[in-house]
Parts: structure tokens; C-alpha cells; sequence
């Protein structure tokens, strides 16, 4: 694995989101209420929007536009997306948040 750093655990606030630009692809890190982070693709694959805008909430991430809802460990949608977001690997060394594109 080849983590990259993404941004340090106080730049996100637990229950929001922010979007990084990583190897020139855009991704949503994301930050639970139990201050778990996750990364994805930023863009719904239902209709563009940007991920890290949306609601965190139950383990989910709900799309602010239309009300997808991705799960937060393996992407996978609830209607009316169908596709899945694409999940990336995530450690936290210290105060700093990494991602891994090629896992």
C-alpha cells in the first residue's frame, strides 16, 4: 500500500466532510461522529454532486441534492443512485490523514 497524506485530523470536524485533491483526482474525506475518517470518490456517480457536502449519518454519507445515501465502508448505494462510490484505504499516523488511490 501507498498511503498518501491528505490533511491533518483537525482540519475536519467530526460529522463533515472536505474535498482534497489527491494524484489530480478529486476525494472526500470524511469524518464520522466517532471521529472514524473515510475516503471516495467526490462526485455522486448519480448526478455529479460533490460527496463531501453531504450528511453523515448511521454509518452513511447522503448525497445533499437528491438523497443517496453511500455506506461509508463499502460505498455501495441506497436509490436512487446505482452505482457504488469508489472507497480508498485510510490510516491516521499521528495527526495526520492518509489515503491510498492504488489499493
Amino acid at each position: 500500500m501507498s498511503f498518501i497524506n491528505a490533511v491533518t485530523v483537525d482540519e475536519i470536524e467530526p460529522g463533515t466532510g472536505k474535498t482534497i485533491e489527491l494524484e489530480g483526482q478529486a476525494v472526500a474525506v470524511l469524518r464520522d461522529d466517532a471521529g472514524n475518517f473515510y475516503a471516495m470518490d467526490d462526485a455522486c456517480p448519480h448526478a455529479g454532486y460533490t460527496m463531501s457536502e453531504g450528511e453523515i449519518d448511521d454509518g452513511c454519507v447522503e448525497c445533499f441534492a437528491h438523497g443517496a445515501r453511500f455506506d461509508l465502508v463499502t460505498g455501495e448505494p441506497d436509490s436512487p443512485a446505482h452505482e457504488p462510490l469508489a472507497m480508498y484505504p485510510v490510516e491516521v499516523d499521528g495527526d495526520v490523514v492518509k489515503v491510498d488511490l492504488h489499493a
